[in-house]
């Protein structure tokens, strides 16, 4: 998914009153998307990794556009996780690999009728999308689009009829699956290609990549990392 996580994200504040990195690890702030269900997973992972080289990490879930604006502008040290080149649209954010899990996005609808994401003209309402989700946007493109902050919003713009389409992270389907109570919300699979989500780090901390990858690495090899599956139950849905 910049966002799985748009979308999906890390920003770290380095606490630099710390007496004596021998007797206390340095802190570091990583924010990431609020309500993300790879957001667990991903904190289990780069806490083992951020201890390895030194340092303890804090996770402030926040809004998934304020998410990437406190990491990308510098007033936090990363993103816990988004998906692959992140960094062309924010060059202050540095991708770091091995990639933590996969995600794909999908297409919700009310319409049975729509089996692939329409033109761009032949939409007569806009597709809602998750504020801060950067992947959405690519895909739109063009099209009209509308912007809010949670999966419920999105649930409620379809089932009011404000939207026909939403693109959206398949890491939700279980979340969306409880909210579809009127089961008259249909999921669409728009590839087959997965999205790698990627830890960035604000390039002041550029220094510490090489370690962090190090570490990665030596996870992914002993089997820590999701890699190609993810620690997720997928609901079925029938149309």
């Amino acid at each position: 998914m910049r966002s799985f996580f748009g979308g999906c994200i890390f920003g770290l504040i380095t606490f630099s009153n710390v007496i004596n990195p021998a007797l206390a690890a340095e802190k570091l702030i990583i924010t990431t998307i609020e309500g993300h269900p790879l957001v667990e997973y991903a904190t289990g992972i780069m806490q083992k990794v951020y201890k390895k080289i030194g340092y303890d990490i804090e996770v402030w879930p926040l809004p998934a556009a304020r998410a990437l604006y406190m990491s990308s502008q510098g007033k936090a040290d990363a993103e816990l996780g988004r998906y692959g080149g992140l960094s062309k649209a924010y060059p202050e954010l540095i991708q770091v690999s091995p990639a933590l899990v996969n995600f794909s996005v999908v297409m919700l609808t009310t319409d049975t009728n729509i089996k692939t994401l329409p033109d761009t003209n032949a939409l007569p309402n806009p597709i809602a999308i998750q504020r801060g989700s950067v992947y959405s946007k690519v895909l739109i493109g063009e099209r009209t689009k509308i912007e809010v902050n949670s999966i419920q919003q999105i649930m409620k713009l379809l089932q009011t009829g404000r939207s026909k389409i939403a693109l959206v992270d398949d890491s939700y389907l279980e979340l969306i699956n409880q909210l579809n109570t009127a089961n008259n919300i249909y999921i669409v699979p728009l590839a087959a290609d997965a999205y790698p989500v990627y830890h960035y780090v604000h390039q002041r901390h550029r220094n510490l990549i090489p370690q962090i990858q190090q570490a990665l690495l030596e996870m992914q090899q002993q089997g820590l990392l999701a890699d190609q599956k993810r620690p997720l139950a997928r609901p079925s849905f029938k149309k």
